[in-house]
């Protein structure tokens, strides 16, 4: 059934461009209106928690140590009845006093103590309005507190009960041992941890053969450690990512040294580049046809990438949640880009997984679109432990499952 669920969406579509309308704003009873219309923001609040990884991350493809654990700046939006939190885009406000309240100058640049809940939304997408996107995540989150309704559930009827998850926490940390087997063992450890945590899916960093180990030596490590890893936990489904570092011939080898294996897809194997993407599904097509692409997370090439999914190159889009691509670029809009694209990439038949390193709040947003929309296969998992959140879902058998909480389902611990 997996191979038949991933053919119908391997299929092209046309040219993907940025929408002026969304085409599936929110929908309010008109009891639900007057509770918005009557409902003040008191006060806008920043508070910074951290959320730490259950075990140290280092190197991919390109960059060394990824740490272990991440910072989350968050927004608090109080009202009379409930508060809404939410990530702040990244490169927004750069006055914002992140202990504490935000600064005067902020205050007065996006005023939102005194303004009702509605009008935070815009009347003709209703969505968030542009003039306070740098709140999105917390205003949508407020919304749903207020009318006590999950996210998902602000659309009409949610698209999915569940989301399957994939731990993307796979990285090359056999590099940091000095023989083959002592690092393949500590890799295999890792996915036990994982598998013991309730992930069935596995993303694997590739691409050793880039910078840390010659190039030959490299390429064929990847394809023991995927063979290990298949083997020692053959239930599980198996994704791959060389961080743009695999030329084609190395995509074609590696692929040929895991022919056994059913991969799920193989993300950003290289930039975005038509020629080359032709080559590979060219192999691809003949020798592992239910094999999907995935593109969009790092640095996308708009325009590149645009082409490549009319032409059904790429069939997963992976832009980030809430950073990289057009959705800053254009207003610091980033979740609500997503909202506009998700019935559109539905209708064309492609695939979305919003990327989420770094976050396990992030996870929590991409499931909630996949929940609300569907279309979305897998979702990137970022297991973190926090002393401030509870995030609002568990994950059993490799899927996220939310425990039904207003909003996105995120919420700061009593004290």
């Amino acid at each position: 059934m997996r191979h038949i669920f991933k053919y119908l969406f391997a299929v092209s579509m046309i040219i993907l461009l940025p929408v002026k309308k969304a085409e599936a704003g929110m929908k309010f009873s008109k009891s639900e209106i007057k509770i918005l219309q009557e409902t003040k923001v008191n006060e806008v609040t920043a508070r910074v928690v951290w959320q730490s990884y259950p075990r140290e991350v280092h190197k991919n493809a390109k960059r060394d140590g990824h740490g272990n654990g991440a910072v989350a700046r968050m927004a608090v939006i109080r009202t009379d009845r409930g508060e809404g939190i939410g990530l702040i885009n990244k490169d927004d406000l750069t006055n914002i006093v992140f202990r504490g309240n935000f600064s005067a100058a902020s205050r007065k640049k996006i005023p939102l103590a005194g303004r009702t809940v509605w009008e935070l939304i815009d009347p003709e997408t209703m969505l968030v309005s542009q003039n306070f996107a740098q709140f999105e995540m917390a205003i949508y989150d407020l919304i749903g507190v207020v009318l006590k309704k999950p996210f998902y559930e602000l659309f009409g009827k949610p698209a999915a009960k569940k989301v399957a998850c994939y731990s993307g926490m796979i990285y090359l940390e056999d590099l940091e041992f000095p023989t083959k087997e002592e690092g393949i063992a500590k890799i295999l450890a890792d996915c036990k941890q994982d598998y013991d945590l309730g992930y069935r899916h596995f993303k694997l960093k590739l691409g050793r053969g880039a910078k840390w180990m010659s190039h030959d030596e490299g390429l064929q490590r990847d394809i023991d450690v995927t063979q290990a890893i298949h083997k020692t936990f053959p239930d599980v489904t198996i994704l791959v990512d060389p961080n743009d570092q695999y030329s084609v011939e190395d995509c074609i080898a590696y692929l040929e040294g895991v022919k056994n294996i059913d991969l799920f897809w193989l993300e950003e194997p290289f930039t975005e580049n038509f020629e080359k993407y032709q080559q590979l599904n060219e192999w691809v097509k003949v020798n592992m046809p239910s094999l999907l692409i995935a593109d969009g997370e790092f640095d996308p090439q708009i325009e590149e990438l645009d082409k490549l999914m009319k032409a059904g190159l790429v069939n997963v889009y992976c832009e980030d949640t809430n950073q990289f691509g057009y959705s800053v670029a254009e207003g610091q809009f980033a979740f609500t880009k997503w909202i506009e694209r998700m019935p559109k990439l539905k209708e064309m038949k492609v695939q979305a997984s919003p990327h989420a390193w770094g976050s396990l709040v992030k996870t929590v947003y991409a499931a909630m679109l996949g929940l609300a929309f569907g279309n979305v296969p897998m979702i990137e998992g970022v297991t973190s432990t926090c002393s401030d959140l509870d995030y609002g879902f568990k994950l059993e058998n490799g899927y996220f499952i939310p425990e039904g909480k207003p909003g996105f389902g995120i919420t700061f611990k009593t004290r």
